[in-house]
C-alpha cells in the first residue's frame, strides 16, 4: 500500500470533516510512515487536487477536495449491491479515435473507462450498462470534454446475452478474485482476537486495502451477465463484518484525533 492510498483510506475511514497535520502523523505512525514521508505524499496529493488545505498558525489542515470526493463515491460504489431493478436494457457507449501522436489522450481515456467498470466491446467502443445511481455522464466530464471522445446512451437491438456479458467484463476471471477475497478475511478475522488497538489499525487498514482492490474488480452488472456461483455480495457482506469488528478494537487508538486540545 502506497504511502497516498493509505492517507487517502485513513482520511476516508473515519469521516473526520479535516484533519490537522498531528493527526495523520499520529494514524499514520503504527505504518512507519516519518514525517518527512507524510509530507511528501501530502504535498503530492494537494498537487493533484485529490485534497485541500489551510493553515492555521503552525499547523495545517487537510480535507478531500472535489476529485478526492469524487473517488471515494466511486470505491464506496464496490460496498454494496448495485440496484439493476428496473433496468431498460440500454448501455452508455463511450466512442473514441485518437491520432497516434496523442497517445497521452488514449491512455488517459482508457485509464478512466476501466475506473468506471466500462468494457471494450470492440476498438474505441466501450460500453457499460445503464444505472443512474453512478452518474456517469458527470463521472466522465474529464474525458468527454475532450473532441475526440463521445458518450452516447443506445439499446443492442438484438439483446446482449449473458455469455457476451461474461467474455466482455471476465466475470469467471473475477469470480475467482471475489473468492480469495473471501478466503483472505476468513482468515484475517481469526488473527484479530487479542491483539493490541494499534495494532488492529494496521489490520483493518492494510487488509482493507487489499479487499477493496478485490471489490474494485467487481464490474457491477444485472444479474442476468453474472455466474450463479457470483461471490460478490458474500464479500461485500464478510468484508463489512471485518471492518466493523476491526474499527472498533481499533478505536482506542483513533479515537484521540477527535479529542480537540
Amino acid at each position: 500500500m502506497k504511502d497516498s492510498e493509505l492517507v487517502f483510506g485513513l482520511m476516508a475511514a473515519f469521516e473526520k470533516s479535516e484533519y490537522m497535520t498531528s493527526d495523520l502523523r499520529y494514524l499514520t505512525e503504527p505504518f512507519g510512515v516519518s514525517e518527512s514521508s507524510l509530507r511528501t505524499c501530502l504535498f503530492r496529493m494537494l498537487s493533484k487536487g485529490v485534497l485541500v488545505s489551510e493553515r492555521s498558525g503552525k499547523q495545517a489542515s487537510y480535507r478531500f477536495a472535489d476529485r478526492g470526493k469524487s473517488i471515494s463515491r466511486n470505491v464506496a460504489l464496490s460496498f454494496r449491491p448495485t440496484d439493476y431493478s428496473g433496468w431498460d436494457g440500454s448501455f452508455w457507449g463511450v466512442v473514441f479515435s485518437v491520432p497516434e501522436v496523442k497517445g497521452e489522450y488514449r491512455h488517459k481515456i482508457r485509464k478512466k473507462l476501466i475506473k468506471y467498470r466500462f468494457a471494450c466491446m470492440q476498438p474505441g467502443f466501450w460500453i457499460r450498462p445503464v444505472n443512474e445511481n453512478e452518474n456517469i455522464p458527470e463521472a466522465l466530464r474529464s474525458i468527454t470534454g475532450l473532441k475526440y471522445c463521445r458518450l452516447i446512451k443506445f439499446c443492442d437491438q438484438e439483446g446482449m446475452t449473458k455469455q457476451e456479458g461474461q467474455k466482455y467484463w471476465k466475470t469467471q476471471e473475477v469470480n475467482e478474485e471475489l473468492k480469495r477475497g473471501v478466503g483472505i478475511l476468513e482468515a484475517q478475522m481469526k488473527k484479530l482476537d487479542g491483539i493490541s488497538s494499534r495494532q488492529a489499525l494496521v489490520k483493518k487498514m492494510r487488509t482493507g486495502d487489499e479487499i477493496v482492490s478485490i471489490l474494485f474488480k467487481d464490474p457491477l452488472l444485472p444479474k442476468q451477465f453474472l455466474p450463479k456461483d457470483w461471490a460478490g455480495d458474500e464479500l461485500r457482506k464478510k468484508f463489512a463484518e471485518f471492518d466493523r469488528i476491526a474499527t472498533k478494537m481499533s478505536k482506542p487508538y483513533w479515537e484521540r484525533i477527535f479529542i480537540k486540545e
